[in-house]
């Protein structure tokens, strides 16, 4: 199984329900706090800035959603494909 990876920030309220979700969910995931380390060139190219929370799995990076509870289930989508 690939490894999701987040980009996100401690001070943010969507971040932090995410990670709630994806915990209840049972889906691990890598978090990377863009306060502290500066993401990945590619992830910034591929959209010109780091919206968050922001998640990379398989190549795909997705942060436009409805709300969290839809971007988890967009997460687990993904990944029953692999």
């Amino acid at each position: 199984m690939k490894e999701i990876t987040m980009y996100t920030k401690p001070s943010c309220p969507y971040c932090n329900r995410l990670k709630d979700i994806l915990k209840r969910r049972g889906i691990k995931y890598k978090d990377f706090n863009t306060e502290n380390d500066e993401p990945p060139r590619y992830v910034v190219e591929r959209n010109g800035h780091i919206p968050v929370p922001q998640v990379e799995y398989a190549g795909r990076i997705i942060y436009d959603y409805k709300d969290e509870e839809t971007l988890a289930d967009e997460i687990e989508r993904i990944m029953s494909e692999y």
